[in-house]
């Protein structure tokens, strides 16, 4: 990393995922269960820290009864040398229950912010689909989000903004409408924390892979196509949330992209989930 940047990827949770591989991505040829990791990811950005994603979170959240244990980002964030005292900021590529579990904590009734200091940025579209949406969302609302917006901790985003130097949040819907990446310039490289544009590594090499739980598929494909087109002017590295490795390094190959150079995230063993609905 370049001087006054750090990248830490911090493991909030690791199982296998409900959905056989063959039914979350129906047309990709695999096969099998689906090792699945749940990344936060903290940039240490000149004075500034910033956590993007919050993964599963508490026992009670919704995306916990995913997994055999509890989240264990806090824990993380520890052995780091944190507190949740000391974000500045917190990124929200989506609010799916599995990058938002850890917004909050303590009674389930009466949640509260778990980063107090932090301002909380999450895109528009977002917040209007979550608002918009089913009984479930809603719920997700009332539980990880109001409490910040009552607090004043959420900062509403429209499409592109730079909230910290070198730290850029990109629109990057087909996943959700209002799902966004973060770009970090590196000098001569960009690192991005791509939430879940990329879900699979098989979408980095055909970028035309949908995942059954994408709201608009094609839109999806196409912000895959888009990002990987930047990566072959700008060398990138991809933190995403999902993948077995930290980093992987897209570089543009002929007549396609390759997954170079992964480095392992966490090397927990894999846990069945409790229950099979993701």
């Amino acid at each position: 990393m370049s001087a006054g940047i750090r990248h830490v990827a911090l493991c909030d949770n690791v199982g296998t995922f409900p959905e056989r591989l063959e039914s979350a991505f129906p047309a990709a040829g695999l096969t099998g269960p689906w090792p699945l990791h749940v990344h936060c990811h903290l940039l240490f950005v000149d004075h500034r820290i910033v956590l993007v994603d919050t993964g599963a979170g508490p026992p009670w959240s919704p995306a916990a009864s995913w997994f055999t244990r509890p989240g264990r980002l806090l824990a993380a964030l520890a052995g780091d040398g944190l507190t949740p005292d000391d974000l500045t900021d917190v990124v929200l590529t989506h609010l799916h229950s599995d990058h938002v579990g850890w917004t909050v904590h303590g009674d389930p009734a009466t949640p509260k912010p778990t980063f107090p200091n932090a301002r909380h940025l999450v895109q528009r579209a977002e917040l209007d689909r979550l608002t918009s949406g089913t009984p479930a969302q809603k719920a997700l609302y009332d539980t990880h989000v109001r409490p910040l917006r009552d607090s004043g901790l959420v900062d509403v985003v429209d499409g592109f903004a730079r909230p910290v130097p070198r730290l850029e949040l990109r629109p990057s819907p087909g996943h959700t409408a209002g799902h966004q990446s973060v770009a970090v310039d590196l000098g001569e490289d960009t690192l991005l924390v791509s939430g879940d544009a990329f879900v699979h590594p098989r979408q980095v090499s055909s970028p035309e892979i949908a995942y059954t739980y994408e709201d608009d598929p094609i839109v999806a494909a196409a912000t895959r196509r888009e990002i990987l087109a930047a990566a072959g002017h700008r060398r990138t590295l991809l933190a995403p949330a999902h993948f077995e490795s930290t980093v992987a390094l897209l570089e543009l190959m002929p007549s396609r992209y390759a997954a170079l150079a992964p480095r392992r995230m966490c090397a927990e063993r894999q846990e069945q989930p409790r229950h099979e609905d993701p």
